[in-house]
């Protein structure tokens, strides 16, 4: 055993010895191994005193045969009977921090991405539901994808509630309300066929197989622009603005201009900031 492992079950038969003695005499008795005893004293590690001596007293006659879930469900119903103030304070701390993040950077050549999310419990609950509704709408259209898979695609049919809601209810969905603007670099021979890879905007390598997926998708608007050459030099004479119209303040950005220096300058040109051209 290791000095931590000595550590560890030195304390949790000092928490069963000393704040536990319901439990701690149904070891003495036989009646709860050892193993079990160790893990109700990990449970309430940290705990209020009088919360433990709450749990002692309600979990003693179930004490061999409680599970993980039994014992988180004692040590809430504890909390919030003797210290429901804190346990308030707590949850309006942990309201605040709730967030749907995409984390950019975790993109690969795959084109896979993670995101998460920290939210209340019953919408997630009802995100959860929503999910599992159209995965299963999936596999009922004729997908051979895995459970897994088609919950993934959930997310993003989502983003067009008509048409997910179509899709659930088995009716003909809409033509797509939704578009996504991507910036893709690719070469000749990529466009011929013969190449792998292209790159997106912000620099990131991506399978050319990939960016052909998402243009064979029907659930969402594709628009194709004008090849912008970045060598040029930026005066923006040659564009016509966006409603077909020459701009007539010469200090403001065409379109044009404007795009060529996002696309040439991806994040702010400040020494060490990442903020994106387009957000600012």
């Amino acid at each position: 055993m290791s000095t931590a492992a000595g550590k560890a079950f030195l304390r949790d038969c000092l928490v069963i010895r000393h704040r536990m003695p319901r439990v701690h005499a149904k070891v003495c008795a036989g009646k709860v191994p050892v193993w079990r005893a160790r893990r109700i004293a990990g449970a309430v590690l940290g705990a209020p005193r009088d919360v433990i001596a709450h749990v002692d007293r309600a979990i003693a006659p179930l004490a061999g045969t409680a599970g993980l879930i039994t014992l988180d469900r004692l040590i809430d119903e504890a909390m919030l009977l003797l210290h429901a103030e804190e346990v308030e304070a707590a949850s309006l701390e942990a309201l605040e921090h709730r967030h749907v993040t995409l984390d950019e950077r975790s993109i690969g050549h795959t084109g896979i991405a993670e995101m998460t999310i920290r939210a209340d419990w019953a919408d997630l609950h009802d995100l959860d539901t929503a999910v599992a509704l159209i995965a299963e709408a999936l596999k009922r259209d004729g997908s051979l994808e895995s459970l897994d898979v088609r919950r993934s695609q959930a997310v993003g049919i989502l983003a067009d509630p008509t048409r997910a809601l179509a899709l659930i209810n088995g009716h003909e969905p809409p033509a797509p309300s939704k578009s996504i603007v991507a910036y893709v670099h690719l070469d000749h021979d990529v466009i011929e066929g013969r190449g792998l890879l292209a790159h997106n905007e912000a620099g990131h390598t991506l399978l050319a197989d990939r960016i052909r997926e998402w243009l064979a998708r029907d659930d969402r608007h594709i628009t194709i622009r004008p090849v912008i050459n970045l060598n040029d030099h930026c005066n923006g004479s040659e564009d016509t603005g966006h409603h077909g119209h020459q701009r007539p303040d010469p200090y403001v950005p065409t379109f044009l201009t404007a795009e060529k220096v996002r696309l040439r300058n991806p994040t702010c040109v400040f020494p060490h900031c990442t903020k994106k051209s387009r957000s600012c």
